[in-house]
């Protein structure tokens, strides 16, 4: 979500009327001479943003704008609706620690100076924890950064499974946020009456969209294919590194909390614990579900008392090195699954080769069933990797008798949908074998006998080998990644369009797409804005249109793909794949005649 640069408190003074500037920063009532040089607006600023001075101006505030203050710095970059605050307005303003603009539809917003933002930080901080804090002595809810991480992971077995989904109006689906909430730590039964609905549904959505922005899963229609090998590659990372990659990929998703404020909110408590209650008397926008989404990614402590929800900064631990005891995973003989939740992300996604959780209360409970096994050999997973897993974990032998004859089942039988060389004779097949420059191309498939589908029958054989217990799919490996998605993410705030004029001068609204360099229509660009128009396409998933001049693999002609990336530098170039052969090809930029978006 885009973000709009705010106006520094210099600018600010710039702007006000010659009179206002000396009525209220100039105190030498003996000059004759009225005018606001460069000079004097520097000393200004100089002087008012000291510390000692901005600590006695805010002061001076009454208590219930001071705390109309914290809010206004913790809405940052999307600032705070001006209209519930009318009674204050005019100290609001005579403080001159904010300032106030309107957006495109004339709705008014405050907002703090990027300038004034560390020394007004601190101010606040102190201010909002003296008067907020309590001491409880009962232990609090912690949700640990690898916990997060485990999250993820269950968040990837429900794709694997086929279980996230969304509705109609873009949001996940009740089923999928049913099976969520039995799964991941911060819903367990210690923390769920602790916990607002909206939180959850939130926290959902952050993972689908992390896992979208990430290229690990991809919409098609309500549902989602997902790459098991991604996912796996994915929690090969640092830990620590994957978890603040998380974090700040939901507050860029915000758009407009200032997180370095909450945390010096939550420094200046100390040991002590911050209270709900005073976000809530001032309307605080979803504060509170922004608390507890930081709770759920492993950031702050959490404490319920007395019907009041209490919340404490935690330093986070991001070691997953347990001993060899808490990573046992234990497989009972009647296929069910103990699983430990302190289990490292990496050895949680392997079991997902074998098997699904179903639900989680201290412990992870799963089971390993045929499904989740025909699921992995098709996506390439060989039988030795499956059988060795089942082995390293003790696994009873009935379970993997079990595991063999449901491979064994699933080897009898596949239905090939790719391009294929049929050879139909000994001879010909080594001479294919025998020639390095194609059999580094082939694929050999060993089967018994080729049986050919009538035209039009496709779907009725595809429903007869179902009832007759096949699983058709052939053994593939994953594509590497899947084309670009486009990333929604529920209860994203509308950044306004600020203008930054004192007088509160009213912007245009925004072109649509159908006109202006973002439109479909082809159009010549110089290369600065041909890679805006790149950009935008990328973090929108539309298509590019583009007439191409030609090179030394790509002919001249017209084009229309997905942008996947784009490399700026000496041979600045667009990168796309193909969504089924994983082909990638590489468009230069400078040749490229014409360039537009299509969003349709």
């Amino acid at each position: 979500m885009s973000k709009f640069k705010r106006l520094q408190f210099t600018e600010y003074v710039k702007k006000l009327p010659t009179a206002a500037v000396f009525e209220h920063f100039v105190n030498d009532e003996s000059s004759q001479r009225r005018i606001v040089s460069p000079d004097l607006i520097n000393t200004i600023s100089t002087e008012f943003m000291q510390k000692e001075a901005l600590s006695l101006r805010f002061s001076q505030l009454n208590e219930q704008v001071k705390k109309i203050c914290f809010l206004i710095y913790l809405h940052g970059d999307a600032g705070l609706h001006a209209t519930p605050y009318k009674e204050h307005h005019q100290e609001l303003m005579n403080s001159f620690l904010l300032y106030m603009a309107s957006d495109h539809r004339g709705d008014t917003f405050y907002f703090g100076f990027p300038d004034l933002e560390n020394s007004m930080g601190s101010l606040l901080a102190k201010y909002m924890g003296e008067s907020s804090t309590v001491s409880i002595p009962s232990s609090p809810l912690i949700a640990e950064p690898c916990s997060t991480l485990s999250d993820m992971v269950i968040f990837a077995g429900l794709a694997l499974q086929g279980l996230v989904k969304r509705k109609k109006d873009g949001q996940l689906s009740q089923i999928t946020l049913v099976e969520l909430k039995k799964k991941i730590h911060c819903t367990d039964s210690a923390h769920t009456t602790k916990l607002d609905g909206e939180t959850i549904d939130t926290y959902g959505e952050l993972l689908c969209a992390f896992a979208e922005k990430r290229r690990l899963i991809e919409q098609h229609g309500e549902g989602f294919d997902t790459l098991y090998n991604g996912w796996f590659e994915l929690f090969k990372n640092p830990s620590q590194d994957l978890h603040t990659e998380l974090i700040r990929f939901y507050l860029d998703s915000l758009g407009g909390w200032s997180f370095t404020l909450v945390i010096q909110l939550l420094s200046a408590t100390h040991d002590q614990w911050l209270s709900s209650t005073i976000f809530e008397e001032l309307d605080a926008s979803g504060f509170n579900t922004f608390l507890q989404m930081l709770f759920c990614l492993g950031v702050v402590e959490l404490q319920l008392e007395h019907g009041e929800i209490l919340y404490r900064r935690k330093q986070p631990s991001y070691s997953v090195e347990h001993s060899q005891s808490d990573q046992r995973i234990m497989v009972l003989p009647d296929f069910s699954v103990i699983l430990p939740q302190e289990l490292a992300p990496t050895k949680l996604m392997q079991f997902l080769q074998v098997g699904e959780v179903n639900s989680f209360d201290k412990v992870y409970k799963g089971t390993i069933n045929r499904v989740c096994i025909f699921n992995s050999l098709s996506r390439g997973t060989t039988a030795d990797t499956l059988i060795d897993l089942l082995q390293q974990w003790n696994t009873p032998a009935n379970i993997i008798e079990s595991v063999k004859e449901w491979i064994r089942e699933f080897s009898r039988l596949g239905i090939i949908r790719q391009q294929v060389v049929v050879s139909f004779d000994q001879q010909t097949s080594r001479e294919l074998s025998s020639f390095t420059t194609i059999s580094n191309l082939l694929e050999p498939v060993e089967v018994h006998r080729i049986f050919k589908i009538k035209e039009g029958c496709e779907k009725r054989v595809e429903d007869i080998l179902k009832d007759m217990g096949f699983d058709a799919r052939l053994a593939t490996k994953e594509p590497s990644h899947f084309t670009d998605a486009s990333i929604t993410f529920k209860n994203q705030p509308e950044n306004p369009m600020i203008s930054l004029d004192f007088k509160h001068q009213v912007v245009a609204e925004p072109r649509s797409v159908k006109s202006g360099k973002y439109s479909e229509e082809l159009k010549n660009l110089d290369q600065s804005e041909m890679y805006h128009v790149i950009e935008y396409a990328t973090l929108m998933g539309y298509d590019l249109r583009i007439v191409y001049e030609g090179d030394d693999s790509i002919g001249p002609g017209e084009y229309t793909f997905k942008p996947y990336k784009c490399i700026q530098g000496p041979d600045s170039h667009i990168t796309t794949q193909h969504a089924i052969t994983g082909v990638i090809t590489k468009y230069f930029i400078k040749k490229i005649a014409k360039i537009g978006v299509k969003t349709a």
